[in-house]
């Protein structure tokens, strides 16, 4: 009928009703629910050098650089450049562990006769030869108790390798790739050297890396041909100044920061032992820095100084120098 009121039938209104109270009822029936939490999982596995196996190192050994991890270093020799033949090194690797025990190595050339290993326990009074890992060595470093590494070159190819030890230098395992490990490139000229990332530019540019000395768990310092030294916390993606002494003939870490070997100071007749900013610690009466030079210290202060043949030690962080016996 025009203009009449239309009636709802009755089903259809049931439906309505019925649809009304369902939504009711589950909206009582998610009430309170709250949201599942996220699950956060946690990693136990730190991403760290592998350490000696060690359960209690001592408090000497607990100062040392743990071992790189190399567990997952692949072989790849094309990524690994060869050693030039005619090129030597310019530092003499030394490794001082604790007061009276070290670690040194020969310079010598790859294709060529093996380094020479040597250790002491006495305070260098005397030296024993070890197993000889590599025809080259770039970087010696002894850890802890009877755990140290090499990183050298070996035939054919003398190509860069890794060597570890367990026993103190007596015997070997390796070489595989340093892929993961800082050491300087064989070449004394080389304007770049090896980061745990790779080969990355040098900061000493065309003046050449004289030393280098990486620590686990702080700065890496570098020494430069033109004596100057600089440092890096994030391995190598940036250096910073840290001093110069255009008469630096070594260098080594103390207390975490590096101290230089310096010749020809006029009121040191012999080797001056000096901080990167030019304060003395002590100085080397009689030493000269002929037939290759190395300064190194341990964590309990300890040090050794040596050139050519002779060798130098210190009980009081460079103070005062002696000859061993």
């Amino acid at each position: 009928m025009r203009g009449g009121t239309r009636s709802i039938p009755w089903p259809i209104v049931g439906l309505v009703a019925l649809s009304a109270v369902a939504a009711v009822l589950v909206a009582l029936a998610l009430r309170g629910q709250e949201p599942p939490s996220p699950t956060i999982v946690l990693s136990t596995e730190e991403e760290s050098p592998t350490a000696p196996e060690d359960d209690e190192p001592s408090d000497e050994e607990a100062e040392q650089p743990a071992l790189p991890d190399t567990s997952t270093l692949q072989a790849t020799p094309e990524e690994m450049p060869a050693v030039p033949a005619d090129r030597g090194l310019k530092e003499r690797p030394l490794s001082v562990l604790t007061a009276g025990s070290a670690m040194r190595a020969t310079q010598v050339l790859c294709p060529g006769p093996a380094a020479q290993v040597e250790v002491t326990t006495d305070g260098a009074r005397t030296w024993t030869s070890a197993a000889n890992p590599s025809e080259a060595v770039v970087r010696l470093s002894w850890v802890a108790a009877d755990n140290a590494f090499v990183v050298g070159a070996a035939e054919p190819q003398c190509a860069p390798g890794f060597w570890r030890s367990a026993d103190s230098a007596r015997s070997w395992d390796g070489p595989v790739p340093p892929n993961n490990v800082w050491h300087l490139l064989a070449d004394p000229t080389a304007t770049e050297l090896h980061a745990p990332g790779g080969i990355v530019d040098s900061p000493c540019g065309e003046q050449g890396n004289f030393e280098l000395e990486p620590q686990p768990s702080g700065p890496t310092f570098v020494l430069c041909g033109d004596g100057r030294v600089f440092r890096t916390d994030d391995d190598a993606a940036t250096w910073t100044a840290s001093g110069r002494e255009d008469a630096a003939v070594a260098m080594g870490l103390l207390d975490r920061s590096p101290v230089l070997a310096v010749a020809g100071r006029s009121d040191c007749p012999g080797i001056a032992v000096e901080r990167t900013d030019g304060s003395r610690l002590g100085c080397i009466e009689g030493a000269d820095a002929g037939g290759g030079v190395a300064l190194g210290f341990s964590a309990d202060s300890y040090g050794l100084f040596i050139g050519g043949e002779q060798t130098w030690v210190t009980d009081d962080g460079g103070a005062t120098w002696s000859r061993p016996g």
